[in-house]
């Protein structure tokens, strides 16, 4: 999705007073006030609509004036949070869970240590097919086949098919 030249230099903005502490003028002070204040509950672990919902109280803001918000704090401060604390949550499980394998396993509880070992797999999604699976017929070569009524175009295709060759290897 690309932003409108507009939207994108009205971003660009926001982005220069972050990074090199250019001026804003009043208004877009205000709006930076907003961006951070959505971003900050993003990063608390409110999901959109939670922010959305507390811009339009704390701002008194339409509905589509809280998500363009939402949307703008995204771009500007780059990424969406709610995915990397996803992510982060899960490396914690899994460390958890290999921690509990390793009591387990000193506990002399093999069977159970596999079994949370094989959780924390399926987790990090070692247990799930990478991709597109390959069909190995696509790689095998295709058979020259020539459709003739012709006796002496089959007797010359008989000759070269039993010419002498080297195999190399």
């Amino acid at each position: 999705m690309e932003l409108s030249p507009q939207k994108a230099d009205r971003l660009e903005r926001f982005r220069d007073h972050l990074h090199r502490d250019a001026p804003l003028a009043d208004k877009d002070q205000l709006l930076m006030q907003r961006y951070n204040f959505a971003y900050t509950q993003l990063c608390e672990g409110e999901s959109s609509r939670e922010v959305v919902a507390l811009l339009m109280k704390v701002y008194a803001l339409s509905q589509s004036q809280a998500y363009n918000i939402v949307n703008d704090a995204l771009a500007i401060f780059g990424g969406n949070p709610t995915k990397a604390i996803k992510e982060g949550k899960k490396v914690v499980y899994v460390i958890r869970l290999e921690e509990l394998a390793d009591k387990l396993d000193e506990e002399g509880e093999y069977e159970a240590a596999a079994n949370v070992l094989a959780k924390a797999a399926k987790l990090q999604g070692m247990t799930e097919k990478e991709g597109q699976q390959i069909d190995p017929r696509l790689f095998m070569p295709k058979p020259n086949l020539i459709f003739t009524d012709d006796l002496q175009a089959v007797e010359i295709t008989r000759h070269i098919e039993d010419a002498e060759h080297d195999v190399v290897d």
